[in-house]
């Protein structure tokens, strides 16, 4: 009997919390949200003090590390291309698929 009580008692509590856990008042309102038509910089010329990205993904950045000036970090990044075998099989599995693509 007492078995049967505490069955009954786990039911309805699983079935309150899972009833109401989807609800939402009755008193809800989307909130309104003012959305431009258009980006004020596709107007063409940017505010005053900015201006547009140009971006140059093709250029060329050669030795980037050279811009610290520092005699270690020289050697380290020629001891990385010369004995780092996981970097050269890196960049040949890149440029395989490059080709592929």
């Amino acid at each position: 009997m007492m078995c049967a009580l505490g069955l009954r008692l786990v039911g309805v509590l699983t079935l309150a919390g899972l009833t109401s856990a989807c609800l939402v008042g009755p008193d809800y309102a989307r909130p309104s949200a003012e959305t431009p038509l258009d980006f004020k910089e596709a107007a063409g010329s940017p505010a005053p003090g900015w201006r547009l990205a140009q971006p140059s993904e093709a250029a060329s950045r050669g030795d980037w590390w050279s811009v610290f000036r520092d005699p270690v970090l020289d050697g380290l990044i020629r001891a990385v291309d010369v004995d780092n075998q996981t970097l050269r099989q890196a960049v040949n599995r890149y440029e395989q698929a490059r080709a592929a693509v």
